[in-house]
């Protein structure tokens, strides 16, 4: 007597997730766009593992912290693997930060861990043009990011204090997920970049990808 084995229906096979971040966190990368791309691979039961495949120098520090948040919820319930392969620096790195394990190909360039602000200040170049800037506002510091005036020492101080805060953030959320102690990763958040070994015998990732690891990431199938 024949047996009719059951047949799995391909869409409800197990499989591997792969979320690639590629580019400036903020631009390239948005972080919405991404949050509900994370909530989908969190919450789809046949997705048992994922991997984040980063090559970012950072950006936004609102994007970056969204992003770590979405990877840290899917690593609360499956594994999730950071391949950085090109660079995970700045907010990069904080993404990777969030997942089970962290990977580096040798080459890369990992770490960054700070915070900084730029603004660019073209009073001279108005006054060479002849331009003048009249501005009526409402709060004192409404004008305090403006580019046609320098800022004032109160207005440095509340950045710095601003500054600060994020930079706390960023060091407890590395401390916290990469188990290592604040004070250590304060000693090494100094904005330098590491080598992925050196970022290794340091404590900010797992391992260093071998060619062999390499082959596997490139076979896996589905793309999120």
């Amino acid at each position: 007597m024949n047996q009719i084995l059951p047949v799995g229906l391909p869409w409800l096979a197990p499989r591997i997730g792969v979320v690639e971040l590629f580019g400036v966190l903020g631009t390239t990368i948005r972080g919405p766009d991404y949050d509900r791309m994370l909530s989908a691979l969190r919450d789809d039961a046949r997705v048992r593992a994922v991997v984040v495949d980063i090559d970012s120098p950072g950006g936004s520090a609102p994007a970056a912290e969204q992003i770590h948040r979405g990877i840290a919820k899917i690593a609360a319930k499956k594994p999730v693997v950071a391949f950085i392969r090109g660079s995970g620096l700045s907010g990069g790195y904080l993404a990777s930060c969030a997942a089970t394990k962290v990977v580096a190909l040798p080459t890369a360039m990992v770490g960054s861990i700070g915070v900084i602000a730029i603004r660019p200040v073209v009073s001279e170049l108005l006054q060479r043009l002849g331009v003048k800037v009249f501005v009526t506002k409402a709060g004192a510091f409404k004008d305090m990011f403006q580019p046609f005036r320098e800022p004032t020492d109160e207005e440095q101080k509340k950045l710095q204090t601003l500054m600060d805060e994020y930079y706390d953030w960023f060091v407890d959320a590395v401390a916290r997920t990469r188990q290592l102690e604040p004070e250590k990763v304060r000693s090494l958040a100094t904005g330098e970049l590491f080598s992925a070994r050196t970022a290794k015998e340091l404590g900010l990732v797992e391992q260093v990808a071998a060619e062999a690891e390499r082959r596997l990431l490139s076979r896996i199938e589905f793309r999120a």
